[in-house]
């Protein structure tokens, strides 16, 4: 493998320096979400927490002075917390075939694009589409348990009506009658904590929709299969992740930033009110008005003039476009009319308010946020270059079969500057 250098400049040359914006039309956080590059395992933020409270107030004079009112308050600082960031990897494997991308690189650009140019888009599709739904559910689980059924090693795992999210699972199943495997999955009890007795993999195997069912594969044991009970919240495996422990393998999302209670990033939100976010539960069937009021406490902390995009799930943009396109009036002149929407915008309390619709969200929930106020910071986006022995490399050596592989990485975490203008929503029904 000594011709490193001139597959990354044919890599570059085909498919560009940041092949992520490559992936963003179908990953709408990606997109609505900066990218701030940051070098080092952890980094200091600076975060306002508490406002200059010391201002003194008087009859019309330039210097208040006299015994009774006692001359200036004394300095009441504002307080400007640093919290210590840590990014989060994610490291993608793909087996290839080196001798076909070598020997098609020395043929030309041409040659080397149709050689490599399927396993880069799939490779590229699935990164972002693990870095999307970390930005969206990570720490909060991918699903919770409804039920389990089935014997042997396999298992049908109906999800809760409130988690299910058909696109979420698109993709990560395996073929049919096929030995190879789907995606990993961790068993996670009802307080989001890992099964202290899991042992073994569980893999996808295919979810049908129109039932809410998952169907996964693994060992007939206690540490396996067996621990999957109602209540279980199901996330992506993750490596080092101690047993009762929470998934702090993950970066949190915005569901995490919401609804979270505990030290994160070292700033406790119990100790500092501006680091907590908001939740609404119960909120029924879903509504233009009900998601107006949902903003009610974010204005009230200094949310004003912005975009704030409410990140839904299909079916409940079709109740607000139904509603909206119900609304519509027609003029008489129209013989043809033209309805339909890809985003809906309004006009609201904090700015604009844009409903965003999202394939892997949960069809009981709704996440608001401002994209002004969050962003991800990290070393790196994704990239195709990774290191080995101190070089750039584009094909490596595989760590684990004689063969080559080639490895995609993302570096970064979901950073939310005012906790305050993040909004979860539950308990939305049809």
């Amino acid at each position: 493998m000594n011709n490193q250098t001139s597959l990354i400049g044919l890599f570059k040359r085909t498919y560009g320096d940041n092949i992520i914006e490559l992936y963003k039309n179908e990953n709408p956080l990606l997109d609505l979400i900066g990218f701030e590059s940051k070098i080092g395992e952890q980094f200091d933020q600076p975060v306002d927490l508490t406002f200059e409270n010391a201002f003194t107030q008087a009859v019309n004079t330039i210097l208040p002075s006299g015994s009774a009112y006692g001359g200036y308050i004394e300095p009441i600082s504002g307080v400007t917390d640093r919290a210590l960031v840590t990014p989060f990897a994610i490291h993608g494997r793909a087996s290839v075939n080196y001798t076909s991308i070598s020997e098609a690189s020395a043929k030309g650009d041409k040659a080397f694009a149709a050689a490599t140019a399927h396993l880069v888009k799939r490779m590229g599709r699935s990164h972002a589409k693990r870095l999307e739904i970390q930005l969206l559910h990570g720490r909060r689980g991918l699903c919770e348990v409804e039920s389990v059924s089935g014997s042997g090693t396999t298992r049908s795992v109906v999800i809760t009506a409130a988690t299910a999210a058909e696109g979420l699972w698109a993709g990560l199943g395996k073929p049919v009658a096929s030995s190879l495997a789907g995606a990993r999955l961790d068993v996670y009890t009802s307080a989001r904590v890992k099964d202290s007795t899991q042992t073994s993999t569980i893999d996808v195997v295919s979810y049908t929709p129109s039932t809410r069912t998952l169907v996964v594969n693994g060992t007939d044991a206690a540490g396996g299969l067996q621990l999957i009970g109602a209540g279980d919240f199901l996330f992506f495996e993750t490596a080092g992740i101690s047993a009762a422990a929470a998934n702090t393998g993950e970066m949190p999302g915005l569901k995490f930033w919401a609804n979270n209670t505990a030290s994160l990033f070292n700033i406790d939100p119990s100790q500092q009110t501006l680091w907590s976010g908001n939740t609404v539960t119960a909120v029924g069937t879903p509504s233009l008005a009900k998601l107006i009021d949902a903003l009610t406490a974010p204005s009230s902390y200094g949310l004003m003039n912005s975009t704030v995009c409410a990140v839904v799930p299909p079916r409940a943009f079709n109740v607000v476009v139904s509603d909206q396109a119900a609304l519509r009036r027609y003029g008489a002149a129209e013989k043809t009319g033209k309805n339909g929407f890809s985003y809906l915008e309004f006009s609201v309390q904090t700015g604009t308010l844009r409903l965003q619709p999202h394939a892997y969200q949960h069809d009981g929930a709704i996440d608001m946020f401002c994209p002004d106020s969050v962003k991800r910071i990290g070393a790196v986006d994704m990239t195709f270059i990774q290191q080995q022995g101190g070089e750039d490399r584009l094909i490596l050596q595989s760590a684990t079969s004689p063969g080559a592989e080639m490895r995609t990485l993302s570096n970064q975490t979901l950073f939310c500057e005012m906790p305050r203008h993040v909004v979860s929503m539950s308990g939305i029904t049809y």
